[in-house]
């Protein structure tokens, strides 16, 4: 039997109210993208829809790395006609979502960070921050995905709570963004350099999970060790502390830092920063071992010194916590590097095939777990997949 209609899914933005998507303020909004292209170029999919509650009417700020801008859309326009709801980059209302699964809509809820650990940051702070989960919707969905690096620290947590399946999957990941590279200064993308290099530290310092401390310990041993190797290091993202009582007082207790060789800055886009300012990033992860810059520092061929046991087989890896293992890594980079590009990238390419959202065993890996919601059935009738 053929196609006679495919599925309609709607995946959850926040779109401020001058029609910003806000694409690279974090990485849940490209998740939103990705997840996104990833139905999009499935052929069981009729259309994928981007909504909120409150959606502005546009234009929507450009580019949209291929959104379709009349897909981006108020949850009200097409509450009757999508099949899957799957919450990711913003909260649905307790009313819209009752409203939904009372119609047979199929409701993921999708945890693209680790939101048990930000909770237990935001109550154990002082004073409690705001910033805690909120668990209103917590008997409306039918599954639970979290991506793969939070469920050890997370999946019970979430069983706990909403009492339905909670579900492992891959993170999908493309370099779409990175169209945006050629209006700065550099090319983007590592090319051999004089013989120091630029060191960028790039982690965000907004969780205990992804700090600069650890990154500047292993710069700084890199230092004690072969300093001829480092022109500077850069620590974005840490401006903010430039008053902070203990921040500046472990900054000056580096040796690197006496001697003028790092700094602290303030936020930038990462592409922008790899182009302009970096030869190699060093980072840090407490159990939050993939990210989005990771894969963005490979792409560009930089060499990429960190921790993650899942990306072992591919940058320079090192024990964590363990800046002397991070110092000979960063090392071994600086040795190596230059001349084993080819294989750097040969082997990252595999990577960035398993991760591209359009794979078809990702496309099929998270389309089979949607329809395990049983609501195969929309308002519209009856669905034939194509096969």
């Amino acid at each position: 039997m053929g196609k006679t209609r495919g599925y309609s899914v709607a995946i959850s933005i926040a779109v401020s109210p001058d029609g910003k998507l806000g694409l690279f303020e974090n990485g849940l909004k490209q998740n939103v993208l990705f997840l996104y292209h990833l139905f999009s170029a499935s052929p069981n999919c009729e259309s994928v829809y981007l909504v909120q509650e409150s959606m502005p009417p546009g234009p929507f700020e450009q580019p949209l790395f291929g959104v379709d801008p009349d897909h981006i859309v108020d949850l009200t326009e097409v509450s009757n006609k999508i099949d899957y709801l799957i919450a990711l980059g913003v909260a649905i209302s307790h009313t819209a979502m009752a409203a939904l699964k009372e119609r047979g809509c199929g409701l993921v809820l999708y945890k693209g960070g680790n939101g048990g650990i930000l909770t237990m940051e935001a109550t154990a702070s002082v004073p409690p921050k705001t910033s805690g989960e909120f668990y209103v919707d917590h008997r409306l969905y039918d599954q639970i995905w979290v991506t793969s690096q939070h469920m050890p620290t997370y999946r019970s947590w979430c069983e706990t709570v909403y009492r339905c399946p909670v579900i492992s999957i891959p993170q999908i990941w493309a370099p779409a963004l990175s169209s945006i590279v050629p209006v700065f200064r550099q090319e983007f993308g590592f090319a051999p350099p004089k013989k120091p290099w630029r060191i960028g530290i790039m982690d965000p310092n907004n969780t205990m999970m992804k700090t600069s401390h650890m990154p500047m310990l292993v710069a700084a041993a890199c230092f004690d060790k072969k300093p001829s190797i480092i022109e500077h290091v850069y620590v974005t993202n840490t401006l903010s502390f430039i008053e902070d009582d203990h921040f500046q007082s472990f900054a000056k207790s580096l040796k690197i830092s006496a001697a003028k060789k790092l700094t602290i800055e303030p936020r930038f886009l990462g592409y922008q920063f790899l182009a302009n300012h970096t030869d190699a990033v060093i980072t840090h992860h407490w159990e939050i071992d993939l990210n989005y810059l990771y894969y963005e520092v490979l792409f560009g061929k930089y060499p990429l010194i960190h921790n993650s046991e899942s990306l072992r087989d591919y940058g320079y890896y090192y024990d964590s916590f363990n800046p002397e293992s991070g110092a000979e890594a960063l090392i071994l980079a600086h040795r190596t590097h230059a001349n084993s590009l080819e294989e750097y990238d040969a082997r990252n390419a595999k990577l960035f095939k398993r991760l591209d959202p359009t794979n078809p065993d990702n496309i099929a890996f998270h389309e089979n777990l949607m329809f395990k919601t049983g609501r195969s059935k929309g308002a519209k009738g009856e669905m034939v997949l194509a096969r």
